[in-house]
């Protein structure tokens, strides 16, 4: 979890700010961490091969973009595979990167698991559940639609969320 805040961190702060300087920011938040320093030049590659993405420069042309965004909503329990206790229940959680394109919005979940032939269904069985919730909500926030994909840091592959009349997901 440790190793994620980092990651998540810097890309938060590359996204605010472009021209920051990356490599000071990264080792603050090693430190922060209280994470070896020598873990910088990682840090600093796996950021830019996101930066390097068709994605993140998307963002970057986008009208307006958010990065780490704090929610925190009621769903129904069941909804969240929860079988006991209240029928509501409280989803919270941070919105990794949102944007707005002319079509509308762009959500963003970055993962930083190791995606592969042999553990993929598994992943996106997993994930997209969480995503799902998160573009509905954003949906509903914004009153335009939403797309959503989980982005695998690892791969710098991006994965989209099959759109309610789609059934299968596409990769780019």
């Amino acid at each position: 979890m440790s190793w994620g805040r980092v990651l998540h961190g810097a890309l938060e702060a590359a996204m605010r700010d472009p021209k920051l300087d990356l490599a000071l920011h990264a080792a603050n938040l090693l430190a922060a961490e209280e994470r070896p320093p020598g873990e910088l030049e990682e840090v600093l590659r796996v950021v830019e091969g996101v930066r390097g993405s068709p994605l993140w420069k998307r963002a970057l042309a986008a009208k307006r973009r958010f990065a780490e965004v704090p929610f925190a909503l009621p769903v129904d329990a069941a909804a969240l595979g929860l079988e006991q206790g209240p029928d509501r229940a409280l989803l919270q959680g941070t919105i990794d990167l949102v944007f707005e394109e002319d079509s509308g919005w762009v959500l963003v979940d970055y993962k930083s698991d190791a995606i592969t032939d042999a553990n993929r269904a598994g992943l996106l069985d997993f994930y997209f559940p969480q995503i799902g919730h998160y573009r509905r909500s954003w949906e509903k926030l914004t009153g335009s639609p939403t797309r959503a994909a989980l982005f695998f840091i690892a791969t710098g592959e991006t994965v989209w969320m099959p759109d309610a009349s789609t059934e299968t997901s596409r990769a780019s």
